[in-house]
């Protein structure tokens, strides 16, 4: 199967995120490496993407559940969300939420990119440009030199982008370089303990329109200044080799049942069963590396990579609306931004996108290939490959319409 994408031209994305800084400069010198600041003083720099009036109506329109809200405070994290609460206790939880706020708290909006476009494209770009998964939240603290965490790492790489006011970061290194994304009490078996140093190794004051790029495992905490400070931080979720390989153990120990079994009784009790039941470890690690395919964890892993956002769907209600008024002349297009994979099995042309699978006989292989490398200035059903009648084109155009891959609408 062949791997395919159509990234979309954005007006955000990596390249502008870490401008003057190339994408090759950026993976060759800081990426999983070293800490990246870049200072702007431009503080309409992330105007496009998100503002302060932008938090101000977010925060308006959370209720009633508030689930997407934290209050933090001292690195004490409180979700807001009860789905059992009467309407007018709900009334009163946003006001609530902005107390805590005017006595210092941090007020943590997430999944914001699930809430404005302009951050749902951000996310999409960034996706195709570094095969991750994103998750976008923004971190509002008052004034008065107030901390929402104390230093702490993250198991995911981020990115701060400082929307308002300014706020000091102090980095303190990276005690254990890329950490596992596992709960605390099974991360500590694999590395030292949190041994804060008293004083910062950096100290940073970010402006509006500044950047900050900490690989997973630097230690860091932030405080706001005289006045209020907002940063959107912008979470990678990269694919690890270590959560992969213990997926395909898994795999192996369903077929396996010499995988599942426990050790022998008395396995401890002589030198003789010891080494015994060494000699059972080492035939089971055997096992394991002739059962584990590298090729099929690969392949796997980067069709899971493919389609791990969520879809762009903007406009497909109305599409749906127009799917039985297609005719010859009707111009549409290819979703924009829309990761795919197209290959042949057997009888079959398979358009993979979205989370799914659409099959499509392979005789009309040459029509799909058209309609995912067609032009993305728009083309009409009389532009397809000759070969079928006007009918069948028509149906399978309403079928990619239906299902999402095509839209009527521009980009």
């Amino acid at each position: 199967m062949s791997l395919t994408s159509d990234p979309a031209e954005a007006g955000f994305g990596l390249a502008r995120l870490i401008d003057p800084i190339s994408q090759q400069e950026f993976e060759e010198e800081y990426l999983d490496r070293k800490p990246l600041y870049i200072g702007r003083s431009d503080e309409k720099y992330y105007a496009d993407l998100l503002t302060f009036d932008d938090l101000d109506r977010l925060l308006s329109l959370s209720g009633p559940d508030f689930d997407n809200v934290r209050v933090v405070s001292q690195s004490v994290d409180t979700y807001y969300a009860n789905n059992d609460a009467r309407r007018h206790e709900a009334a009163n939880r946003l006001e609530s939420i902005y107390r805590h706020y005017r006595e210092g708290s941090t007020l943590v909006l997430n999944s914001v990119n699930e809430r404005l476009e302009p951050l749902k494209e951000l996310e999409h770009a960034l996706h195709t440009q570094l095969n991750a998964g994103f998750e976008m939240n923004v971190y509002l603290t008052p004034g008065g030199q107030a901390q929402g965490f104390k230093p702490h790492y993250d198991t995911h790489d981020v990115f701060v982008l400082q929307v308002y006011g300014t706020k000091k970061w102090q980095l303190y290194g990276r005690p254990f370089p890329m950490p596992l994304p596992m709960p605390a009490q099974e991360f500590s078996a694999l590395g030292p303990s949190l041994n804060v140093p008293a004083e910062a190794e950096r100290e940073i004051e970010m402006q509006p329109g500044d950047l900050l790029y900490l690989p997973r495992g630097t230690v860091h905490a932030a405080t706001s200044n005289e006045t209020a400070t907002a940063h959107l931080t912008i979470g990678a979720h990269r694919p690890l080799w270590f959560p992969l390989i213990q997926e395909a153990l898994f795999e192996l120990a369903a077929q396996d049942v010499r995988l599942r079994c426990a050790l022998p009784v008395g396995f401890n009790r002589s030198p003789e069963a010891l080494e015994e039941t060494t000699g059972l470890l080492r035939e089971l690690l055997g096992t394991l590396l002739a059962g584990i395919r590298p090729e099929r964890i690969v392949t796997g892993a980067a069709a899971r990579t493919t389609f791990i956002t969520s879809p762009n769907l903007r406009g497909h209600l109305t599409d749906l609306e127009q799917v039985g008024s297609i005719t010859a002349d009707t111009v549409f297009y290819r979703r924009p931004g829309i990761r795919y994979n197209v290959g042949v099995s057997g009888d079959l042309i398979k358009l993979e996108f979205h989370n799914k699978t659409v099959k499509l006989p392979v005789v009309i292989a040459p029509v799909v290939q058209y309609l995912v490398n067609g032009d993305p200035n728009g083309f009409t059903v009389d532009d397809m490959p000759a070969g079928l009648p006007l009918e069948p084109r028509l149906e399978i155009v309403r079928t990619l319409l239906r299902e999402g891959f095509l839209t009527l609408t521009p980009a």
